[in-house]
């Protein structure tokens, strides 16, 4: 999954409170909350970023160990169609 991967924002209208990240899928009306990183993931995602890159970008700032969690968090992601290929 190294190609540019943008957040679907439109299916997951979401807001972020006190460093939270609540995402409501509209077609099926689950809620997700992400702490931690994942805000921050999201964000990047928003704007669109490939796996590979993001990953390096959050392995430079919170070093080696956010490596293996931050790949397993984007996969989850895209597997759920939080993600889509084009803005």
């Amino acid at each position: 999954m190294s190609e540019v991967r943008f957040a679907d924002t439109g299916r997951f209208p979401n807001d972020t409170i006190d460093g939270e990240t609540v995402l409501i899928d509209s077609e099926k009306g689950h809620l997700f909350l992400f702490t931690g990183i994942g805000p921050q993931i999201w964000q990047r995602l928003a704007t669109g970023i490939s796996t590979d890159a993001l990953v390096e970008e959050l392995t430079a700032r919170y070093g080696q160990p956010a490596a293996t969690p931050s790949r397993s968090f984007l996969e989850a992601l895209d597997q759920a169609g939080m993600l889509r290929k084009d803005p």
